[in-house]
């Protein structure tokens, strides 16, 4: 028997909805990952970091969907109007107003993404394999950039590359009005991927890798039939896990490599399979042996932890730990700072951290309502994660997800312990739309998901 008419037409609309939300998404993480990319080797403009969000509000607009359906909903709508709050008081009282609009374009507007994400993943199962697979598409392409990069880096063959070429350029600039003393070279090592920043790079390589990493611990079912590359081969995935740790550890970010091996012993405690992990390590060290990389780790990460620091006056561990400067941050004048943040109240870009642990500092520098609201975000969204890997048998599809996705959560929050301002472009992006993602894969889990209101375009 054939369909109604009106049904068909409006699953032909809903169909029509879907590629259009897909292709806002992947562009969306496109020009994220590649924004420099874009404004080095096309067009040299900030505009670029504004299509995704502009094209994800003008969408959200067009639409009439069950809105504030879940915690999570209600959470990042409360997140965007405290970012609207910052942006107006800023530019009626900040001392620096261009600084105030960068903060709103990286900080808060991509959190737009979030709702197309979710209208997206919230019908089917599918579409949310669909967005997961970008993660190993985004991993591959990164840890494949990084590397190139490394040997052309390693070759002098650096100024080839549009964004290390201008980064060269700008340190040029700032050396003609360097004072006495300071360093005159540049080190091309700093920028070394499409991220340009090394640090930016390691934050994203930590947290992809976390997400991965359960796919090389998972039993075989039939649940994974027909959900590519869920099913492929455990070398695969352990091929890709190689290429983004190697990547970690030649990047110079010595926080998210750090945060990527706790990531890494946090998911062995947490679903005791320790044992497993040590398995994995194991292929890990000979790779480590037979490629160099061994010696590269000794003098990046352990010798950098107990190095003397003649700055500090002490060990770069002692450096880390150092709190008493945190606390003296928190110590100010105008009580407004409190809930505008030193993102208005001061020019944010012209205080410098006071310690190395700089995510402490961000209550203070962007107000204690953003404060508070991002720990509602990360609770929930831990929440989540935990009851996935709690109630769905460990040889599930979602069992796995959700202990991906948790992964994914604490390594991002341990590796932005140091220099979480690097995560302007790409990684930001990701994160709203894996939000969106993992509060889909909640609510169909569990059955509790409402479906969507939709009117045709």
């Amino acid at each position: 028997m054939s369909e109604p008419y009106f049904y068909s037409t409006n699953k032909f609309s809903q169909l029509k909805q879907e590629v259009r939300e897909y292709r806002i998404l992947i562009l969306s993480l496109f020009i994220g990952f590649f924004y420099l990319v874009l404004r080095y080797s096309i067009l040299d403009n900030f505009l670029w970091v504004l299509i995704p969000p502009a094209l994800s509000l003008y969408y959200i607009f067009q639409i009439n969907y069950g809105w504030l359906s879940n915690k999570m909903d209600k959470i990042i709508l409360y997140f965007l109007i405290n970012g609207l709050i910052i942006l107006v008081v800023g530019l009626l009282v900040g001392p620096n107003k261009l600084n105030i609009v960068r903060i709103f374009i990286h900080l808060y507007l991509p959190a737009s993404l979030y709702y197309i994400s979710r209208k997206y993943t919230s019908f089917s199962i599918n579409n949310v394999f669909r967005l997961i697979r970008i993660v190993w598409i985004i991993s591959i392409l990164l840890a494949v950039d990084v590397l190139v990069e490394y040997y052309l880096i390693g070759t002098d063959s650096y100024l080839i590359i549009p964004w290390v070429r201008e980064a060269m350029r700008a340190f040029i600039e700032t050396q003609k009005t360097a004072t006495t003393g300071r360093a005159l070279f540049f080190n091309p090592m700093i920028v070394s991927s499409i991220l340009t920043s090394g640090k930016a790079a390691g934050i994203a390589i930590a947290i992809l890798f976390s997400f991965l990493v359960p796919f090389a611990l998972k039993k075989k079912n039939v649940n994974y039939k027909n959900s590519r590359p869920f099913n492929d081969s455990k070398i695969s995935i352990l091929l890709v896990l190689l290429m983004l740790i190697a990547c970690s550890i030649l990047l110079p970010n010595f926080s998210a490599t750090v945060s990527l091996f706790l990531g890494l012993l946090f998911i062995g405690f947490y679903t005791k399979r320790l044992f497993r992990i040590s398995l994995l390590l194991i292929p890990i060290s000979l790779f480590f042996t037979f490629s160099g990389l061994s010696e590269v780790l000794t003098k990046l990460i352990i010798l950098k932890i107990f190095d003397f620091n003649p700055g500090t006056g002490g060990t770069n561990l002692q450096a880390i730990l150092e709190i008493a400067p945190i606390i003296d941050y928190y110590k100010i004048g105008n009580p407004l700072t409190l809930f505008f943040g030193k993102a208005v109240m001061s020019d944010l870009y012209t205080v410098s951290s006071p310690a190395e642990l700089d995510l402490l500092v961000y209550p203070i520098n962007y107000g204690f309502p953003w404060f508070i609201i991002t720990s509602m975000g990360i609770l929930v969204a831990i929440k989540y994660c935990h009851q996935i890997v709690k109630y769905v048998p460990n040889g599930n599809i979602e069992h796995t997800l959700g202990l991906s996705f948790l992964g994914f959560i604490l390594v991002l929050i341990l590796s932005n312990l140091h220099y979480p301002h690097f995560d302007d472009h790409g990684i930001s992006e990701l994160l709203f739309i894996m939000l969106g993602v993992l509060v889909s894969l909640h609510e169909l889990t569990f059955k509790t998901s409402k479906p969507f209101e939709t009117k045709q375009l």
